[in-house]
């Protein structure tokens, strides 16, 4: 079952995000009319919107990780992913650190080697790099998340850290000649608007993971 503390998370991560996010649409919003104010505006609204996406999903990703600790569940009853992706490095450590006599030993019971790697840190999850496509089905994945129900993020998560690369390192943006600040405004409402229904699709997802204990499976 997902823990209160996800629930909160979950919770107040979104409410104070979609609240920040709002002040930036009515700027951008307020921009139009002036040509250098609108592509300052612009810029901002791309990495602000970035900066949300990236640090609510590393957030709730990793104080979903902890409630897998924490739920008492054995590495060997975990998911693929999950195995995969948060331990498997540990326990190759282990491996490599064992004599051929001590591997016959523990592997001679079923997962004892799984299931004495030491869970890694948080910071597995929240120094995982940018939130390109890639990294975000890894770091679903390694709580058990389905990645094939989100297929129709890859385009919007694309163009998000695309422009979020251009505005963070100091290169001009293009826009499309053929359309108005006004239009390009409406354009970016949209995209983020998208990645805010990510975000709560997420939520939901994560919420139902836990409580169907879906964590545990092949």
């Amino acid at each position: 079952m997902a823990s209160l503390q996800l629930k909160s998370t979950i919770d107040q991560e979104l409410k104070w995000r979609e609240a920040e996010l709002a002040v930036a649409k009515l700027y951008l919003y307020r921009s139009v009319i002036d040509k250098s104010a609108f592509a300052y505006s612009y810029r901002c609204f791309v990495v602000l919107t970035y900066a949300h996406y990236e640090a609510f999903t590393k957030r709730v990703i990793a104080q979903s990780m902890l409630d897998i600790f924490d739920s008492g569940a054995k590495w060997s009853e975990c998911r693929f992913n999950i195995r995969k992706h948060l331990f498997a490095s540990g326990l190759r450590k282990i491996v490599d650190n064992k004599s051929n006599g001590d591997l016959a030993t523990f592997g001679s019971v079923s997962a004892t080697i799984i299931d004495n790697v030491t869970p890694p840190p948080v910071s597995i999850i929240m120094d995982c790099g940018n939130l390109n496509y890639p990294t975000f089905i890894w770091a679903i994945e390694s709580v058990g998340i389905d990645s094939s129900k989100y297929g129709f993020a890859r385009p919007d998560i694309g163009k998000l850290v695309s422009m979020r690369h251009d505005c963070a390192h100091g290169e001009s943006l293009t826009f499309d000649p053929t359309k108005t600040d006004s239009d390009l405004a409406k354009d970016m409402f949209a995209l983020q608007q998208r990645i805010v229904f990510l975000l709560h699709h997420l939520s939901v997802e994560l919420l139902d993971h836990f409580s169907l204990g879906s964590l545990r499976g092949p």
